[in-house]
């Protein structure tokens, strides 16, 4: 390429400089490490999201078996209800008869 050839390559909008070969190779070896940076960033991204989604599948787990737990519970405070429910109604049935064991003991 001749001299004047360049120099108008170098004045057009968005040329950028033509670069040497060790400035490619400069660049060359930045945007490898660049890329081993970002490709263990993307591994441990990776990793941590694993370990998110395992531990959210254990707490799924955790509170389904919470909710088996509470229902099992529910159920067995309606059935404490109930029995509690009669032992008043045998209570009360109770209470009434005392006044009625009083006169026969006193006999």
């Amino acid at each position: 390429m001749g001299r004047t050839k360049l120099l108008d390559l170098y004045q057009r909008p968005g040329w950028q400089k033509l670069t040497t070969m060790q400035d490619l190779r400069k660049e060359n070896a930045k945007m490898t490490k660049e890329a081993d940076y970002l490709r263990k960033r993307f591994d441990s991204i990776s990793e941590k999201k694993k370990q998110v989604e395992d531990r959210c599948n254990d707490l799924k787990v955790t509170v389904s078996t919470l909710r088996e737990e509470l229902a099992n519970t529910k159920e067995d405070n309606a059935g404490l209800r109930k029995d509690n429910a009669s032992l008043r109604d045998q209570v009360r049935f109770l209470k009434a008869q005392v006044p009625n064991l009083k006169p026969s003991l006193m006999s």
